[in-house]
């Protein structure tokens, strides 16, 4: 009984050890694929640049990161964009034409789409309700 309690304590400590590892490298690959987002936003950045950065094939990654994420990667860079946008919307006098170049949209009308579906407002609303509450 001692044997097997002891064989019992150390596959859990075993397990409880790889577990943390494969944690840690997973949180590395999360945090270096998020940074990598944040840093190139602005660029046309696709699923394919995401996984090698992660250094998985895409299939593998785009499950990877939905499961990690809690949104697709396209998801969370557009949100990414947005959160910029809101910012640049607010806090600049930018012309929506050159914040959704600076945000990494393809085209104002992309921008216009996508803003509105996130804050349910366009973007010249947005800015215009903005800047009537402060």
């Amino acid at each position: 009984l001692s044997i097997m309690c002891s064989s019992v304590k150390r596959k859990a400590l075993c397990s409880e050890t790889y577990k943390k590892a494969f944690d840690k490298r997973n949180n590395k690959r999360m945090t270096d694929v998020t940074e990598y987002v944040r840093n190139n936003f602005a660029r046309p950045l696709t699923l394919e640049d995401a996984s090698a950065v992660a250094k998985m094939s895409p299939f593998a990654f785009s499950r990877y990161f939905k499961k990690n994420a809690g949104e697709g990667f396209v998801e969370y860079l557009t949100r990414v964009r947005i959160e910029k946008a809101r910012h640049l919307l607010r806090e600049t006098g930018y012309n929506i034409s050159d914040i959704a170049d600076q945000c990494g949209f393809s085209s104002i009308s992309n921008f216009n789409k996508h803003f509105r579906k996130s804050e349910g407002l366009s973007p010249r609303d947005y800015r215009g309700s903005f800047n009537k509450t402060n």
